[in-house]
């Protein structure tokens, strides 16, 4: 599979060069990382942040109901 996406141009993390570490940087909690559009029950698109807690803790949720049943698949084409 890995040659067949290497045919068609695909380029690998493997592949690519590394630059510099980046410096380490605080995370407030609180801070705006994201901002997602709902409509909600209005039809109206209104902005909803999200906050490092919020995707931090929703990400632990998600990593809490993985079992050993669940494993990834690779993409295949068709």
């Amino acid at each position: 599979a890995r040659a067949a996406l290497a045919a068609r141009g695909a380029r690998f993390l493997t592949e690519l060069e590394h630059g510099p570490e980046p410096a380490e940087r605080f995370w407030p909690l609180e801070e705006v990382r994201a901002v997602v559009l709902t409509s909600g029950s209005t039809a109206a698109p209104r902005p909803v942040p999200l906050t490092t807690s919020q995707l931090l803790l929703s990400a632990f949720g998600s990593a809490l109901r993985f079992t050993t049943d669940d494993r990834l698949s690779p993409l295949r084409d068709g």
